[in-house]
């Protein structure tokens, strides 16, 4: 019985450490991902409030915040 729970637990402690590894090795795509995501909207929001076509509601609703 102890070799079965010894088994189940090598194969547990297995797949965990190829998640965590996983998680370790793409981690870095993923931020970067949401770095490039962050930045595309703010120049995009720079550029509609230098064009100035969005009610001006909105300006002042992000700045008030």
């Amino acid at each position: 019985m102890d070799k079965l729970f010894d088994g189940i637990r090598w194969v547990t402690t297995r797949i965990y450490r190829a998640i965590v590894a996983l998680i370790n090795g793409f981690w870095w795509l993923a931020r970067l991902k949401m770095l490039f995501v962050v930045a595309f909207f703010h120049g995009l929001w720079e550029i509609i409030r230098a064009i100035g076509r969005w009610p001006q509601f909105f300006i002042n609703a992000w700045h008030m915040r």
